[in-house]
């Protein structure tokens, strides 16, 4: 959520208005914070020394050239991290040259995300598996080393985009995520026969939050954000990579190939092997004397008693 209007200059105002006076009201614009702040509320910021604020606690920062007014999700010694509770990223670390105030009255528990899994849309007919789960592509910016993704569908590409490598529903996970670590097995399960595209190892969002030289990509570029590692110590690529992975291996396990049908061959058969001359000439002399017996013989009915 934004305060209107925005810029460097109006930072220094509130700031300076905060030292001399101990408050001040802002009015906000965006959704970044529904349910709790509606778009247009007018916000009291009050002076706290940065070390007092708690998660929980909605502040004023400036990131960037904006004043914005989100929760903090978690602190470290003299940074904050802060997500708007309608957002599915969190926000560059906010120190104390960006920190300005508290806002009291919408202190509150930091609130429990779970992943919106209508993000997922509709499993299309072309991509859904009624044999188990669909295939699942995991996106890395760069080569990886060391890493446990054996067996499984790894890529490399600078800089996804849809449509294209993009296709279908795609998970970004990175230390920005608003989502718990603990949701990507919810993802994975509720995925189904869709085949998947995770995104492994990328920065999304504002350019503060780009870490390490990975690309930075625009937040929509994943349908869902999930958060492994923190922003204040960010994991490297292979461990990243791992995480994405057993969770991938046990909950989506690559479908097996499909064998061609097999083709029916016809049985072999054996030639018939001619008879010596010898055996045939007996067998032959044999048939002549029955049939010379039969004709000498009279028949018997076997029903009447009487010979025909």
């Amino acid at each position: 959520m934004r305060h209107t209007p925005e810029g460097p200059s109006e930072a220094i105002v509130l700031r300076a208005v905060l030292a001399a006076a101990g408050r001040a009201r802002l009015r906000t614009r965006g959704e970044s914070m529904l349910p709790a702040i509606a778009p247009g509320t007018v916000v009291t910021v009050e002076a706290l020394p940065l070390p007092r604020v708690v998660p929980g606690d909605v502040v004023a920062a400036a990131v960037g050239a904006r004043i914005i007014v989100h929760r903090v999700v978690a602190t470290a010694p003299d940074v904050l991290l802060t997500a708007g509770d309608n957002l599915p990223l969190l926000d560059p670390v906010v120190g104390p040259d960006g920190y300005l105030g508290v806002v009291p009255e919408y202190r509150a528990a930091v609130p429990p995300r779970q992943p919106d899994l209508s993000a997922l849309g509709p499993p299309p007919r072309d991509h859904q598996h009624d044999d188990g789960p669909g295939r699942t592509r995991l996106l890395v910016p760069g080569p990886v080393a060391g890493h446990r993704s054996t067996g499984l569908d790894v890529r490399q590409c600078e800089r996804p985009e849809r449509p294209g490598c993009l296709a279908g529903p795609v998970i970004g996970i990175s230390p920005f995520g608003a989502l718990p670590p603990e949701t990507l097995d919810t993802v994975l399960r509720a995925a189904g026969g869709r085949d998947l595209t995770l995104l492994v190892g990328y920065s999304f969002g504002y350019p503060q939050a780009a870490d390490g030289g990975r690309p930075l990509l625009p937040p929509d570029s994943a349908d869902l954000h999930v958060r492994f590692g923190s922003p204040l110590d960010p994991p490297g690529l292979a461990a990243t990579l791992d995480f994405a992975a057993d969770r991938v291996r046990a909950l989506r396990p690559t479908p097996p190939a499909v064998a061609p049908p097999a083709v029916a061959r016809p049985a072999a058969t054996t030639p018939p092997v001619a008879a010596p001359p010898v055996a045939a000439a007996l067998a032959a002399a044999a048939r002549t004397a029955a049939a010379a017996l039969a004709a000498a013989t009279p028949l018997t009915d076997t029903h009447g008693g009487c010979p025909r």
